[in-house]
């Protein structure tokens, strides 16, 4: 089973970076035809640290300062060897750890249902 499952997730990797491989091209293809047609060379990438203003910034720093506070919650409960993802854990802990843990990672940003609610 073992060669199985590293084919497996060989043949994973090598589909996603084929499917990668072509959004890239995708998107060039887009980018190069609006430049031709308009003179225009879109930005598709996203701004990057270096483009931060000092407001964006300390939004990071409070985000970095939740999950840190998340982190040193966690650390109470999950062991370095757990096999456990966090969302397992959450369910077997006290529950009141649990809304401290996911209140601390929505803040963070890392959270898909997203939003920067703290309870009280």
């Amino acid at each position: 089973m073992t060669g199985e499952r590293e084919a497996m997730v060989e043949a994973g990797y090598a589909a996603l970076a084929r499917l990668q491989h072509a959004h890239e091209v995708a998107v060039e293809s887009v980018v190069s035809e609006v430049q031709q047609h308009t003179g225009e060379r879109l930005l598709v990438r996203r701004p990057g640290v270096l483009d931060a203003a000092l407001g964006d910034l300390a939004a990071m720093e409070e985000q970095t300062q939740h999950y840190a506070a998340a982190m040193v919650l966690i650390r109470r409960w999950m062991l370095p060897t757990d096999r456990r993802p966090l969302g397992a854990l959450l369910k077997v802990i006290p529950a009141q750890v649990a809304h401290e843990i996911t209140d601390h990672l929505r803040a963070a940003g890392v959270l898909a249902d997203g939003g920067a609610r703290l309870s009280p």
